[in-house]
C-alpha cells in the first residue's frame, strides 16, 4: 500500500510539472472545459461523452509523453543535434496528430447538433 501511495504521489507530481512547464496544456485544458460545457448544453449521449474522454486524455497523454521526452533529451545535450531535434520533431508531431484526432470527433459528435439548433 506504501509503494501505491508513493506511485500516485510521483505521478500527481509530474501532472504538476506537465501544468507549470506545458506549453500547450492550458490550451487544451481550456478546449476541454468548453466541449463538457457545451456537450452539457447539447446533451450529448454517454457514447459520445466516452468518445471525448478518451480523444482528451489521448491528447493530454501525447502532450505529457512530448514533455518528458523534451526534458530528457535536453538531459543529453543542449548542443543543437539533428537527431535530438527529429527525436522532438516526432514526439510533437505525435501530440498533432492526436488533436487533429480530437478535433474530428468534436466535430462529428457537435456539428450535427449545433445544425438542428440552427435549422
Amino acid at each position: 500500500m506504501k509503494k501505491t501511495i508513493k506511485s500516485l504521489g510521483y505521478a500527481s507530481r509530474g501532472v504538476g510539472i506537465i501544468l507549470r512547464e506545458g506549453r500547450n496544456i492550458k490550451i487544451y485544458l481550456f478546449i476541454i472545459a468548453l466541449s463538457v460545457l457545451l456537450g452539457f448544453s447539447l446533451g450529448i449521449s454517454t457514447s459520445e461523452w466516452l468518445v471525448l474522454l478518451i480523444c482528451f486524455g489521448l491528447v493530454l497523454s501525447a502532450e505529457a509523453f512530448n514533455t518528458s521526452l523534451e526534458h530528457t533529451l535536453d538531459c543529453v545535450s543542449r548542443d543543437h543535434r539533428e537527431d535530438i531535434k527529429d527525436a522532438k520533431d516526432v514526439a510533437a508531431g505525435a501530440v498533432l496528430l492526436a488533436a487533429i484526432a480530437n478535433i474530428i470527433a468534436v466535430v462529428i459528435i457537435f456539428l450535427p447538433k449545433i445544425i438542428k439548433m440552427l435549422v
